[in-house]
């Protein structure tokens, strides 16, 4: 018998023990092929597999017993992340995991605030850019942390040319700075006919 029968991370003990009614058990024959001149024992394995035991009476007599396990899993989980900027509905950038495992399967995703979501996706929004660690947890407890670099793309900053006394009255055509957030930009006076710069406002220069 298996000392674990869930999902493990870690080698499984089996214990095999014999009941001769007929003669007394002499030895055991493991499945490496080695004996042990025992009627119990305690034989280790670290993967899944078919494992036959045989035990021999003081007769000759043998008798053989096969177990399957099919519960170790000692492989971490995988996992892809993908970024969608933002949208007109949707003010930050989205990562999404999706994660899998050949073996036990996803658990769990812990985000980068330490929630969770059983299952293998989870969507997670960001206003700042930086990089955002997940960890993926598979039913038999390995895990794997993804590190998710995010540059997030700004809508842009509008820089508008208006009379200084009444702002309704646009002299020159907007000028639209693209980049991304947390950028650094800086604006320009334009020369405009008719007109004379009389203020610039505070925030001219900035990120």
């Amino acid at each position: 018998t298996p000392d674990v029968t869930v999902w493990t991370n870690q080698d499984v003990a089996i214990t095999a023990t014999t009941d001769d009614t007929d003669g007394r058990v002499v030895s055991i024959t493991k499945p490496n092929g080695t004996t042990e001149n025992v009627d119990t024992l305690v034989y280790s394995v670290e993967q899944n597999g078919t494992y036959s035991f045989t035990a021999t009476d003081n007769s000759g007599a043998q008798t053989t017993e096969t177990i399957v396990i099919p519960n170790i899993d000692k492989v971490k989980p995988n996992g892809i992340a993908t970024i969608t900027q933002p949208t007109a509905t949707v003010r930050g950038a989205t990562i999404t995991i999706d994660a899998t495992d050949d073996l036990s399967g996803v658990a769990k995703i812990v985000d980068p605030q330490n929630g969770e979501v059983l299952g293998d996706h989870m969507e997670y929004v960001v206003t700042k850019p930086g990089t955002y660690k997940f960890i993926i947890w598979d039913n038999a407890w390995n895990s794997r942390e993804i590190s998710v670099p995010v540059t997030i793309v700004s809508g842009g900053v509008t820089v508008k040319y208006v009379d200084y006394y009444n702002k309704e009255n646009t002299i020159a055509t907007d000028t639209t700075i693209s980049g991304n957030v947390e950028d650094l930009y800086n604006t320009t006076p334009k020369t405009v006919d008719g007109w004379t710069l009389f203020v610039t406002p505070d925030n001219k220069d900035g990120e």
